[in-house]
């Protein structure tokens, strides 16, 4: 917004210096075409006095500058008094919160515990209701003495032609478009530079009033001390963080904060992730949405409303969420094995649909990327997935053999079993027999698989 209000600065001060050149050219003209007009009346046997170059010209650029400068302070004041915004509503009111821990309310540099309201007072409306009045007042004498303004417009014409420009030609209709093109140029300009500099200001002082509150001291402390990142992996479903965890004291603070008064990324950022720990689910996926529509550059927003979604049962609005994102950065590696490992999670078919189609697209635009034992464990994982939920048939068979190669590449490119990733696969093998979460089983169906059992070698037992 910056960037084009200044184009519209820009604009208006090159419009005024357009106006000015406009001035000096007709002065100058003033100041040469008098005298000779003046010597042709003298022929004629009618002597009358000729403005000299000089004094013609000081008095056509001065006379019209004033009038430019007089039209730009009245289009000014116009656009001044019909820019001013009004305030939409009063602070609005909040329940009373209890008292927090000792813990929270040190982060929170001393909270106060309770509070009935946002702020204790309220802004002055003094100037946007002067402006209400005043504008009503002028609208109504407009259309009411429009024919006595055009009189008066007329007359001031006349006179200035007269008295300003001794009956220069032209003097009537160049006073006529200056007035108009100062009173045009300063409305524009200054009700612009009104309804967007004083509004920013207003709200920047409408932002803090609001942060007066316990509520949105808590969503300040964690907007500017937390990473907006890190809230959203926090948020995103791993293997070392399937669940968004438990909420905190701070987390139902900064959930008190109505959605109505979210107004940057990491606010809404901050309020989902909180939303999403408490079990507003729902909430927290509206959050994301949101974010998402201020900043969709940001692929972890992606991964982010994709695992709240999965959460809700949304299965098929996860998976394409995810598809978006691997459509979106497919020229980025990170985001694709992201993707690939947070569609792990969606149940099947969608899961492994999508999790393989972003394995694809990193075969193909980062062949690198196969090397890594990570993303060959999720490979096998997305095709033992499929192989369980397809039974029998060519295409099960198929992606047998592509999760032992999977596995096959994992113990060779990670060949210390203590590795973490060769942990894991045994885990995702047996959960039995590793004391591992059971729900984390993808390559359980193989688990009597001679072929698999010969890669996948049981934990080390202590002698």
């Amino acid at each position: 917004m910056k960037d084009n209000l200044r184009q519209v600065e820009v604009l208006t001060f090159r419009f005024l210096l357009f106006c000015a050149a406009v001035i000096f050219l007709y002065s100058v003209s003033v100041a040469l075409i008098a005298p000779l007009a003046a010597q042709q009346v003298k022929f004629g046997g009618q002597f009358a006095p000729a403005l000299d170059a000089t004094r013609g010209l000081l008095l056509g650029a001065g006379s019209y500058l004033a009038v430019l400068t007089a039209a730009v302070a009245v289009g000014g004041f116009l656009g001044f008094l019909f820019g001013i915004p009004r305030l939409l509503q009063r602070a609005p009111q909040v329940e009373p919160v209890s008292p927090s821990p000792p813990s929270v309310n040190e982060k929170l540099a001393g909270l106060p515990a309770e509070t009935g309201q946002i702020s204790r007072f309220a802004g002055n409306t003094n100037l946007e209701d002067i402006s209400d009045w005043l504008t009503k007042i002028i609208v109504g004498l407009g259309l009411t003495q429009a024919h006595n303004i055009y009189d008066a417009f007329v007359g001031a014409q006349s006179h200035f032609a007269s008295y300003a420009m001794d009956n220069t030609a032209g003097a009537s209709a160049m006073f006529a478009a200056i007035v108009l093109s100062g009173l045009v140029a300063g409305f524009l300009f200054f009700y612009l530079e009104t309804r967007t500099r004083l509004t920013i200001l207003l709200a920047s002082a409408d932002h803090f009033e609001r942060n007066l509150s316990p509520a949105h001291k808590a969503l300040a402390y964690t907007v500017h001390t937390v990473e907006k990142d890190a809230l959203l992996d926090k948020v995103r479903i791993t293997r070392e963080s399937p669940d968004p965890g438990q909420p905190t004291d701070l987390d139902r603070q900064v959930a008190k904060v109505p959605f109505t008064e979210l107004r940057t990324v990491g606010e809404l950022t901050a309020w989902g992730a909180a939303q999403e720990r408490i079990g507003n689910a729902a909430e927290a996926e509206r959050a994301f949405q949101a974010a998402l529509t201020l900043d969709a550059e940001n692929p972890k927003l992606y991964l982010a409303l994709a695992s709240v979604r999965q959460r809700r049962g949304e299965n098929e609005q996860a998976a394409k969420v995810l598809n978006d994102a691997t459509e979106k950065f497919s020229d980025n590696a990170a985001v694709l094995k992201d993707t690939l490992l947070t569609a792990l999670y969606v149940p099947a078919p969608t899961g492994y649909t999508t999790a393989l189609s972003a394995a694809e697209q990193l075969k193909r635009n980062f062949p690198a990327s196969m090397e890594d034992p990570q993303v060959q464990l999720w490979i096998a994982a997305a095709n033992g997935q499929k192989y369980a939920n397809l039974k029998d048939g060519p295409e099960s068979e198929v992606a047998r053999t592509a999760a032992l190669e999977a596995v096959r590449r994992v113990t060779e490119l990670a060949p210390d079993p203590e590795n973490r990733t060769r942990i894991t696969l045994r885990k995702i093998f047996n959960p039995a027999a590793e004391g591992s979460n059971p729900t984390e089983n993808d390559l359980e169906v193989f688990k009597d698989d001679p072929a698999f059992q010969e890669f996948i070698k049981p934990k080390p037992q202590n002698l």
